[in-house]
């Protein structure tokens, strides 16, 4: 939200992160950015909502799912949502990376867990 919207405003005014301090060809950039946030803002993050009893308050939701359909990639708590989007941000704020690079990541990940869940369920 406003807050994500001002993170990229914040590094793109301050040339702040990674991508300002290391100039790499943009497919080199685009892949990093997709790596780090794969890395950080899921499976970090993953890990820790399973093995943190707080966070996994919020993530036993998703797990709730007594069926597993398409709506089971997109069924989580508010707070889970939070704490994904905060690893996502700090990706974001260490890398320097452009908003275009945030929502292609974004439309990735939604459609290969979207893929994942449906091929769950056949």
């Amino acid at each position: 939200g406003i807050a994500t919207v001002g993170i990229f405003q914040w590094t793109a005014a301050q040339e702040f992160g990674v991508f300002y301090w290391i100039e790499w060809p943009l497919w080199i950039e685009l892949l990093l950015a997709v790596m780090a946030l794969d890395l950080i803002a899921q499976y970090f993050v993953h890990f820790l909502l399973h093995k943190v009893s707080f966070m996994w308050r919020f993530h036993i939701v998703h797990h709730s799912d007594t069926a597993v359909d398409v709506t089971t990639g997109t069924r989580h708590h508010p707070g889970d949502f939070i704490m994904r989007e905060t690893f996502a941000l700090f990706a974001i704020v260490i890398f320097g990376m452009p908003v275009a690079f945030y929502l292609i990541y974004r439309i990735l990940n939604y459609h290969i867990h979207h893929n994942f869940h449906q091929q769950k369920i056949q």
